[in-house]
């Protein structure tokens, strides 16, 4: 499912039907895992931006992965 989430974000709009399915991830206790999923459903869905402060909380987070995602999600080197 991450290699799924990790590209369907690049489809935008085209894909929001996925976001249901991409939602449950949100709540998982792997950090790396709700970093992906709010990243794919605000790629998907612009206007969720309920999801960018855990995004950007990420940035600066423990996990190597999630917070590399959620740097590259801002475009922070």
């Amino acid at each position: 499912m991450t290699s799924v989430m990790f590209h369907i974000g690049d489809f935008g709009p085209m894909a929001a039907g996925a976001i249901p399915h991409v939602e449950p991830w949100l709540g998982s206790p792997n950090n790396y895992l709700q970093v992906l999923a709010a990243t794919t459903i605000v790629k998907l869905d612009p206007s969720r931006t309920e999801l960018l402060p855990k995004i950007w909380d990420a940035t600066t987070g423990d996990h190597p992965v999630a917070r590399d995602t959620a740097r590259e999600f801002f475009d922070e080197p």
